[in-house]
Formats: C-alpha cells, sequence, structure tokens
C-alpha cells in the first residue's frame, strides 16, 4: 500500500492504492450486498499544508478503521465507506460540515462535499464518481 508523499504527518492513501482498494471494496460490496458510500472532498482557497493536515486530521477522528482516506487529485480528498449507506453518509457529511463550521475562523480553506452510495447511485467506480463529482460541483456553486 502506498501512502501519500508525507505519509508519516497526513496517514492517507496515495490516489494509485486508494483506486485499488476502491475497486476491491466494490467488489466486496457486490458479492456480500452490502453497502458501500464515497465521500469526496474538494479543498480550495489554500496552499497550506497545516491547512490539509487539520482536515485530514478531522477526518480521521470522525471516520471508522475500516474506513478509508486518500489523495485523490492535488486538492482534492476521498473517503470510502465499506457498510455505509446513503442515509448514514448523509449524516456524516452533515457531521463534517458542522464541524468545518466550527473550526471556520483558524482554517483558510473551503470544502465542498460529494458523495454517492452504491447501490442506490451506481454500481461501478464510474457510475460512483460520477455521482460524487456531479454532487461535488453543485455543493461548490452552492458556496460561492
Amino acid at each position: 500500500m502506498v501512502f501519500s508523499h508525507n505519509e508519516l504527518d497526513l496517514k492517507i492513501l496515495a490516489k494509485e492504492s486508494l483506486e485499488e482498494v476502491f475497486n476491491e471494496e466494490i467488489k466486496k460490496a457486490r458479492l456480500c450486498k452490502k453497502s458501500l458510500s464515497l465521500v469526496i472532498l474538494d479543498l480550495s482557497e489554500s496552499n497550506q499544508e497545516e491547512d490539509l493536515k487539520k482536515i485530514i486530521e478531522l477526518l480521521t477522528r470522525r471516520a471508522r478503521s475500516a474506513d478509508i482516506i486518500g489523495k485523490s487529485k492535488l486538492k482534492e480528498l476521498t473517503m470510502v465507506f465499506p457498510n455505509m449507506d446513503k442515509k448514514e453518509v448523509v449524516l456524516f457529511v452533515h457531521r463534517l460540515k458542522q464541524d468545518l463550521n466550527y473550526f471556520k475562523e483558524s482554517l483558510n480553506i473551503k470544502v465542498s462535499f460529494g458523495f454517492s452510495s452504491f447501490p442506490e447511485d451506481g454500481r461501478s467506480k464510474r457510475e460512483l464518481i460520477e455521482k460524487a463529482t456531479y454532487l461535488l460541483y453543485k455543493d461548490k456553486i452552492l458556496e460561492t
């Protein structure tokens, strides 16, 4: 498993490892007829490593032990939630937004969210990513 460039500080998966794990989790969800959720976070208005660390610390505190956090693009983080259904992921994102609002003064960052769940929003990796990306951009528009 490959971690991001500064794995000791952040403890998140690099893009390649994230994709491998996501593919495996989709296979497991299909095989076991379990739910799976995906959350994409877009971090904008900040280039500071310190802000990224704070966001990742928050995600890590909120995540369950089976949840996966990875860096998917330069300013995007992705979370994969095995056995989390649509209702639970909506609640998870809502709580994260509340947490971020609480820390908004100390963070020089804007976070937008998109999410999707298997099987409700799609049965393939592509479908889940497309749905989450659509909601991510919708959230970005609403936040501006």
